[in-house]
């Protein structure tokens, strides 16, 4: 169980990091390797969750999409 939390941790805190990144400088100019530079973390550690970075931005947005707040 412990290892699931850390888990689902860890690729919250890439899918934060990595949408800000997107934002901030584009989808093709922010790379995986920028990702995990900020967050100190291996690309065994992103490809371990994601399949690519196409994967992972999917991923992301879907989830985001099922949890976003509704704001009336």
């Amino acid at each position: 169980m412990q290892k699931n939390l850390k888990s689902l941790a860890t690729m919250q805190r890439m899918q934060s990091i990595g949408l800000e990144l997107f934002y901030k400088k584009g989808y093709y100019n922010a790379s995986v390797d920028d990702i995990l530079k900020e967050l100190s973390l291996s690309k065994g550690a992103f490809y371990y969750h994601f399949d690519s970075k196409e994967d992972f931005l999917f991923r992301s947005f879907k989830i985001y999409w099922y949890v976003k707040p509704i704001v009336h």
